[in-house]
Parts: C-alpha cells; structure tokens; sequence
C-alpha cells in the first residue's frame, strides 16, 4: 500500500519519523472495567472492527492482538503491551489486566492509526460490538470515502484560500521547543512520557462554560489563553508558536469514522502584556476558528515544518465512557509514549473537567510539569475572576510565587564566623611541621611561612602600616606575596594586588583609588609612595581583628568603562571560607593546585582555603599556569585534591585530551563565565566532579556553588543555591519578585556583601541597595546586574548579563538566543557573538567548528536562516580554531572584534626577512599552523592570551632574548614583532 493511500492526518503523523523504530510514539488510552470481558471476544470484536474500518495500513497486517495478563501496577502493564506493540507490525494492541481484583482494559495504537480520541472511539466501538450494537452500511462511511474526500477538497479552487493561509503561517512559525526551565534527564524508562494531572471543581468549571457563552469563545480558547500567559512569563515578548491538535468535526459526516482525524496545525500567537484577557480569548479563538475552517489544506509544501514536531503542542480531549448490559467502562487519560511533543498542554472536556500535562520525560521533570500545572491552574482561576484583567496583571506574581522567588537559603548573617587570619595562625600553630607551600623546585613548611610573614610584619610596622591602610602587593613573586598578604593582616590593614605589566597610567590610577603608602616589591623590599609614613615600634601585643575592618581590595572591570574597586571585609571573607569548608572538606596535608592570576579575586579562595584547612599549596608558574598541557601533566602526575579554572580553559584541557587528568581531583571548581552543559559528561562519566561556582567579585568570590552531573543540562549548568549566609532575590527592574521560572535580575544578599566600591560612593549607592525583603536593620543586597531564573527545582540558572542585548538597525537582539541558535548545529564546537561598527553597524559570529575541513560557513547561514528571523541572523561568520581568551581566561571579544576588522581587508604577505622567517616559524609551532603572513593578526589565526607564554618561550629559545608580555601583546603581527626584536637585538640597544 503506497502513501498515496493515506488521509492527511496520517502522512501528517508518518511524515514526523513516528514509524521508525526506536522512539516511535505510542498512543495509550486506559480503562477502568465494571468485570472481566472474555480475551477471545475482545480479539474477534477488535479484529472484525479493524477490518471493517478499511484504515490504510503501509506494511502492517490488518490484525490487533489481545491478550490477558496479571500485573503489580497499571504503569507496568502498560509497558509491557506497548513493547509487544514494538516488536510487532500490528497498528494497535488491547490487553486486558487484573491489578488488586480490578479489572482495566489497556489500548495501544501507532499514532498514525489513531490519535487519542480515535483510539478511544475504537475501543468504545469494540465493547458496542459486544452488546451487539452494529453501525448500519448508510450510518457510517469508509475511511477511504474520507481520504477520497480529501483530495478532491485539495484538488477545487477554494483550496488555494487554505494553502496561501498556511503559507503565511508557515513563514513565521518557529516550534517553541524550549521554556528553559526543563532539564535534561535521564529515566529508567526514557520512552516513557512525564504527566501531571488536575481536576477542575464543578463550580469552577460552570464558572468557565458562562465566561465563554459571554465572551462568545470556546472553554478551549480560555484554556489555551491561560497557557499562553504562563507561556509568557516564560518567554516573554516572544511570539508564542504551538501546534495545536484540531479534530475533523462530524459537519462531513465523518464524525463516527474510526482512525486519525486530528490535524496538528502550526499556529502563532501574539500575547501583549497590555492585552485585556478578553482581548485574548477572542484573538485565541479566531485563530482556533481559522486553523479548523483550513486544517484539510496543510499538506505537501508544508510538512518539512510538519516533520518537526519537538515543539510545545496543546490539544483537547474527551474521555469515553460506556455502560453496557453486561459490561460498562470509564476511561482515564494517560500520557503517551516516547512523545512527539517536547511538552503538550491539555484540556480534558467532559462531566469532570480537568487539566493535563505531557512531556518527554527527558526533557522536564516531575516537579517541573507540576510547576507548569499549578501556574496553568492559578491563571485560568484568576482571569475568570476578571477577564478583562491585562497580561501583565495575569503575569505578576500572587503570593506564592513570591515566597519561591525570595527565599532565604544558608545561615544567618548575624553571627560572624572565625577570621580567616586568626584561623591561619592557629593552622602555622597546629601543623608547623606540614608542608604549606610548593613552587618550583622549593617548599616552605608552616612553621617557615609563620617565620617569613613574623618578619615582613616587622618591617611594614616600621613603615607605619597600620589599622585601615592600603598596602600594594606585587605578584610577580608568589611566595613574596602570600607572606606580604599575610602579614598586612596581622597588622589590621589591608591589600590590593598589583599586576605585572600594567601600563603606568593603570598602576598609577589603582594607588591613587585606594590610597597605597606602601608597596611590597618582589624581594619583600618596601617603597613608599606620596607622603612618607611614620614608624611604629613594633608590638607584641597586637588586638584581634574586627570583623568589618577591610582584607583587600580588588579591581575589576565596570560598565562604565573605568575599572571598580572593590572593597571586601573580614566579616564577608570569613563566611566564605566558612561556607566553603562545609561545600569542599579538606584534609590537612591535601594538595591544592594554584594557577589562579593574584589580580582575579577567585585566586584569593585558593591560597586562602588551602591555608585554613592546613592542605598544600601547589603553585604554578605563570607560563605553565596559563598552559592546559602543564595544568593536565600536574594533574596526573600529583595527587591535586582542587583545581579551580574557567569553562574556556577547561574546554581547551579537554580538547587536548585531558579529561582523564581533570577526574582525578576530588573537586574541578569552573567559574568566570556560564558553564556550557556540554563540558560536563567527559569529566563526570570518568567519575570526575565539577563544581560551577558563580559570585560577581561584589560579594567576595562565590556565592553559590552547583555540583554538575552528567548530561543534565540542555543549556548552561546551573549556579546552584546561595552558599550559608548569602541569599538570592530574583526579581525585576523594579526590584520586584519574579514569577518562578520567569527571567529576571539576581540579587544577593547576606554577609557576603563587600563593603563597597573604593572613591565610588555614587556607584556604590546605585550597586548596593537597601534589602527590601529583610528585616534587619541596614541589611543591603547588591544588584547584578545578570539575568536569572529559579527553576521549579530550586536551582538558580543564570541566562545573561542585562547589558549582554544588542541592537542591530533598531531591532533588539537577546544573544543568547542566536548563540543557541550556533551551537545547535553538531558542526559547531563553539562560539560567540561581537558587534563591529565599521563600516557599518553589524553582527558577527566567531565560530570555532569540530573540523574545520567538514564545516561550511554557507550551511550554517542556511540552517540560521531556518531557525531565526533574518534581522537576528549574523551579518559575517568569522571561522576561528579557538575563541581568544584575556588573561583570566575568559572569552576575549575586544580581541575577537579586532580579528573580525582586520579580516575585512586581511591578504597574505610571506616573511621577509631572516627575522620575520623565524618569528613565523614561532607561530606556527604555538598555534599549531602550517602558514601565516606577515600581517597576520595573532588572534585572527587562533592565538589567545594565554598562547603568549608560550610565544615568548619560543621567541627566547629562537633569538635569545626575553620579551615582555606587554612588547609582545603590542605587536599582534609578525612584521611587527619582527621589527620590535630586530630593534632589541641591535647592538646599541
């Protein structure tokens, strides 16, 4: 039996791929039975019904076994028969099954024989046939007189309206096929789908029928008008594309007819907060009306969007019931199997009204659908009470979800737990004879450490350093600047890091902003700076700490474009070795590996943890610290308990094959940057753990940490919940709680605060707010500015920064989206997106490919094209063999906008001279290349920030000579950094 024979209900369900074995849907209905029905009648009554019935069945027997079988659940017997149906070629299966004394009966179909109601209707047919009840030749048709029927209505002119209406359709139906709340999961049974139920009380069901005899529109049109709002608070000002199931109503006369008559339409929806919900139940119910008027004209040019049916899908059900002499049955709604729909929305009519969802049980969990549920509900209730209430309005929290929205997780914050100084002189005490520090070839016990910072505390008092002062620490020697950092807090001052190479103008606008007298040089030398400081003698006798007193200052990055600094206390950096000790036990004499640059405040946790707990400090040189190769080979070959990095870096160890390396620590902390959820099954599957840790250096390092585990994330990993004494507020721009699940900014509270932002009280004041959700006196949260949801499991997930939009000719672009879009391809290992102005305002897409040999540019613009709106699609696809990375290795966008530029005009010079022949010779060894001209940019041929180390090693062994980081940074090309080493290798030079 060819295609050809099919009605456009079933090409439209065997079009999708659900005959192929595997995850091939399986319709199921259940029954509860009033007695046991005889197995031979049932399989005589079914068999002769499926004949009679003449459905067009391609390479499947016209035949419906039955059988008779005992079981522990309704849940088990229906796996059982929905495997039989599997390993036959039968179109459907009926068993019936005796559980506790009941009797149910259980039904089975492909669901290109028959969608949910066709399958009841079929076993409601089976038991008439059984009171012999017998449908007379001029009650019924044939299902072939329907698909005849069919093609003549495709074949008259009036078809056209209907096919130029779903060709409108089609050019703006994207499936919704993600709310970003659903994880991905894997079940003991992952066929089998994800369901909640709930009923609808008589009162309130009566209540819906009057407000849509009122409003002139189906109970369906307000149900689904509620699911859009949910939908909404979701996805907000995004056009709300479903599928939605339409029946072949009985007006041509095909009403009785056995087999698949439901339509699965593409429909759009445009929900504006401003909108009355009246206004929507109208706007809902026409599309519904039109859908169903044209619903036989979406066939041929349309199934490629048809074939796709991942989306979310919303549809309506009656249960059967019937009631026989001997035998009467009353149905209850079950889920499918193996789901075609991601998430299918559903609205059951009948004497008991109620409310369903259906998922792939890979997708979204059990607490998550009961979320969707509870909120469908709370809407549908509430724009009964008054329909003409707004979206926004229908949207806004009520009281629960502003309970789940702010909710304070972690301990109290007004106990301040012991200080990290005081907790490392007892540890200097306790463990004298343990190694605390490994660098290079030497090690330093505790006892020496507690020698080394004795003696630098002598010679800061002397300086005069004091209680409340600044002291400025280089770190180009580590050991220098632990013990420096040490000892400035013995003494109740405080200490910002000062970085090699930074420009003069930099160096000197840090001293000034936080007001260093003092800078400890490397060999532990110390130079004053502005006005001298008066000497102290030195004190035996010195106080113990105040807890609000300051630990140092850190200076990151601002919006604004000048650098903030960002003053921490002792109070805020005690609960967060408190909060880590109890997230990451550590035994004394472990080792933990530091890498971290001193200028980026995730070092400070490192030394600082390793410290209190009594553990090793591993420190790694800065070339080798900024090499995965290095970080792997320390890994494998030293028992490291925790390593800390950021997702770029830990993607790149794995690219070299480090994830057997990046196993072994008990904790591979990832922070910086979100954590793709792709990073995280070939670490953990090795018995490997990762821990994303997430904290804006406003509130001391981390503030949440999540534990990763294998394959479950569709997006990037979760931040978790706020570590003890922190607590997250997600709300909006109006600091007010979000919906639960809705997007909105992260705000954190708690003891974790810093103090504020040095020289900045204006910026402080708009950063950290009164918390209006405390009742502690002069408690404040500081605002994130990242955007966040908290997902129905308690997680909190981040999803952007605020300022991360773009806009491109007017048109407002979320990169998230399109970066989803990207990775979405299998041929697309990762990427970013930057914004170029010249020569025109434009979006460009740096794309790293899993080969490049197999990647084209021109299909991933095509299959953008599919999936996006043609003004969020980038402008220009830069292919690129890595992301550029800045010195904390986060993905460098100033560099990538750079290599995009130049590419604009870039051609291929060969070297020159003997010079630029060798200095090409050092970047093809570092970037793994076999050309390069001489004008180049680094960037653009897959270097980063951190493949500079190992440039400058090969430029040393190559000429001789030692170049600086910033000498080499500053000549990106090979014709200029051939001209810089000529000029150091002059002899007058």
């Amino acid at each position: 039996m060819s295609l050809s024979s099919l009605s456009l209900p079933q090409l439209q369900a065997y079009g999708r791929g659900s005959f192929s074995e595997g995850r091939a849907e399986v319709i199921c209905s259940t029954f509860s039975l009033s007695n046991e029905i005889p197995v031979e009648k049932l399989r005589q009554w079914a068999g002769d019904l499926l004949l009679e019935a003449n459905i067009p069945l391609p390479g499947m027997e016209q035949r419906c076994p039955v059988d008779m079988a005992q079981a522990s659940s309704l849940d088990r017997a229906c796996e059982r028969i929905v495997q039989v149906l599997r390993q036959g070629d039968c179109p459907c299966a009926l068993t019936q099954v005796s559980i506790n004394g009941a009797a149910w009966l259980i039904a089975v179909a492909r669901p290109w024989v028959f969608d949910a109601d066709g399958l009841s209707r079929f076993v409601h047919r089976v038991l008439e046939c059984g009171q012999g009840v017998v449908k007379g030749a001029d009650e019924q048709s044939s299902y072939l007189d329907y698909v005849q029927w069919q093609r003549e209505l495709m074949a008259s002119p009036e078809a056209q309206f209907g096919k130029q209406f779903w060709t409108r359709m089609a050019l703006s139906f994207r499936p919704l096929c993600d709310l970003r709340i659903g994880e991905r999961l894997e079940t003991v049974a992952p066929w089998r789908a994800s369901f909640s139920t709930l009923s609808l009380e008589p009162i309130f069901a009566q209540r819906l029928e009057s407000i849509a005899a009122r409003l002139r529109v189906s109970i369906d049109a307000l149900v689904l008008s509620s699911w859009l709002v949910v939908l909404e608070r979701l996805l907000p000002e995004e056009t709300k594309d479903l599928v939605v199931v339409v029946a072949d109503s009985a007006d041509e006369g095909f009403g009785d007819l056995l087999g698949r008559l439901g339509f699965e339409l593409p429909m759009t929806f445009n929900v504006a907060d401003s909108s009355p919900f009246a206004s929507l139940a109208k706007h809902v119910d026409k599309q519904l009306e039109e859908g169903g008027e044209w619903k036989e004209c979406f066939f041929e040019q349309h199934l490629s969007i048809d074939a796709d049916r991942l989306g979310a899908r919303f549809s309506t059900r009656t249960l059967q019931h019937f009631d026989g002499q001997d035998t009467s049955c009353r149905e209850h709604l079950h889920p499918s199997f193996a789901p075609s729909s991601c998430l299918e929305a559903i609205f059951v009519r009948g004497p008991q009204p109620a409310l369903a969802l259906c998922a792939d049980a890979a997708c979204y969990s059990q607490a998550t659908l009961d979320f969707l549920l509870g909120q469908l509900h709370r809407t549908l209730m509430r724009a009964s009470d008054d329909v003409m209430a707004s979206v926004g309005q229908l949207k806004a929290p009520d009281a629960l979800a502003e309970q789940s929205s702010v909710t304070q997780v972690g301990g109290s914050d007004e106990t301040a737990p012991q200080s990290v100084p005081e907790r490392i002189n007892e540890v200097i005490d306790q463990h004298a004879q343990t190694i605390a520090i490994e660098y290079g070839a030497r090690s330093w016990t505790y006892r020496e450490l507690g020698l080394l910072v004795e003696e630098q505390v002598r010679t800061l008092e002397q300086c005069g350093v004091g209680i409340e002062q600044c002291v400025g620490l280089t770190v180009s020697d580590p050991l220098r600047y632990l013990v420096a950092a040490l000892a400035v807090w013995r003494l109740g001052a405080h200490f910002v890091a000062l970085g090699e190479n930074l420009p003069q103008a930099r160096m000197q606008q840090i001293i000034e902003r936080t007001g260093v007298r003092v800078i400890v040089d490397p060999d532990g030398g110390l130079r004053t700076h502005g006005m001298p400081m008066t000497a102290c003698a030195p004190s035996q006798l010195r106080p113990p700490l105040h807890p609000d007193l300051l630990a140092y200052v850190i200076f990151t990055s601002g919006t604004s474009g000048e650098p903030r600094a960002v003053a921490v206390s002792h109070r805020a950096l005690a609960n967060q070795l408190a909060a880590l000790t109890r997230q990451l036990p550590l035994e004394p004499g472990a080792i933990v590996l530091g890498r971290t640059t001193a200028t980026f405040d995730a070092s400070l946790w490192e030394w600082m943890f390793a410290f209190c707990a009594g553990a090793r400090l591993l420190v790694m040189g800065p070339l080798e610290a900024s090499s995965e190769r290095a970080i792997i080979a320390a890994l494998e070959q030293r028992p490291i308990s925790i390593v800390q990095m950021t997702p770029s870096l830990l993607a790149r160890c794995l690219r070299v094959g480090g994830a057997d390396a990046l196993a072994k620590p008990a904790h591979v902390l990832v922070g910086g940057e979100p954590l793709d959820g792709s990073l995280v099954a070939a670490v953990v599957e090795r018995g490997g753990t990762l821990v994303n840790a997430y904290g804006p250096a406003e509130t001391c390092i981390n503030a949440s940490l999540f534990r990763a585990a294998r394959d479950a994330y569709p997006r990037t990993v979760p931040i978790g919940e706020p570590l003890d004494g922190y607590v997250f507020y997600v709300v909006d721009r109006a600091l007010r709680p979000v919906p639960l699940g809705s997007c909105g900014m992260l705000c954190i509270g708690g003891a974790g605060l810093a103090r504020g932002l040095v020289g900045a009280p204006g910026a402080t004041a708009h950063a950290f707010v009164p918390d209006p959700f405390s009742h502690r006196p002069g408690a404040r949260m500081y605002v994130t500015g990242d955007l966040s949801r908290r997902l129905p499991n308690g997680n909190i997930e981040f999803v952007a920064r605020r300022d991360d939009q773009l806009k491109i000719n007017g048109v407002r672009i979320d990169s998230a989206e399109v970066l989803a879009a990207i990775k979405a391809e299998r041929s697309v290992r990762d990427a970013t997106l930057i914004q170029l102005r010249e020569p025109a305002v434009s979006l460009v897409a740096c794309v790293v490919p899993v080969s490049a040999n197999h990647f084209s540019v021109d299909a991933l613009n095509a299959a953008l094209r599919l999936r996006l709106p043609m003004s969020m699609c980038p402008a220009r696809i830069i292919v690129l063999d890595t992301l550029a990375l800045d010195a904390h290795g986060k993905v460098d966008r100033r560099a990538l906008a750079a290599i995009a530029q130049a590419q604009l005009e870039s051609t291929y010079v060969a070297p020159r001279t003997p010079t630029e022949v060798g200095v090409a010779q050092c970047w093809c060894s570092v970037l793994d290349v076999e050309q390069v001209g001489v004008h180049d940019n680094f960037f653009m041929n897959g270097g980063h920030s951190l493949s500079f180390s190992r440039l400058i090693v090969a430029l040393r062994e190559k000429f001789g000579i030692s170049l600086s980081l910033g000498s080499v940074i500053d000549a990106p090309s090979i014709a200029a950094l051939a001209a810089h080493i000529d000029m150091q290798l002059k002899p007058d030079s």
